[in-house]
């Protein structure tokens, strides 16, 4: 509980910065909570952020198979944790993007959208 009452602390704090400065937040940044220690305030929040990135991406093709991102049923926050840590891995000058962006290029190009144009 604790955990998650820290991990909903750093949540409010930093999207009160990112829209006090309107600075988006980083894959750096993100990056850098994603491969923090286990059951941390980092950790846990790069978990629901991942979780509600995949929830969304999923949802938002309302079924269809077109757009960008085409998620296989199932796909989790965890999957797509792990494909965002393997792209900053690769590409770590991609840490001054905004991390939506880099999370959606990254599933975009891992799940691309068979258009049936």
């Amino acid at each position: 509980m604790k955990v998650l009452l820290a991990a909903l602390t750093v949540l409010v704090s930093v999207q009160t910065a990112a829209y006090a400065d309107q600075k988006p937040l980083t894959a750096g940044e993100m990056f850098q909570w994603c491969t923090a220690d286990v059951d941390s305030a980092g950790d846990v929040f790069c978990t629901f952020y991942m979780s509600g990135f995949s929830n969304g991406a999923g949802a938002s093709r309302g079924g269809s198979n077109s757009g960008e991102i085409c998620l296989p049923p199932g796909f989790t926050g965890a999957e797509t944790r792990a494909i965002f840590i393997r792209r900053m891995r690769q590409l770590p000058t991609l840490a001054n993007k905004a991390v939506d962006a880099v999370v959606g290029a990254a599933l975009s190009v891992q799940f691309p959208c068979k258009n049936s144009n």
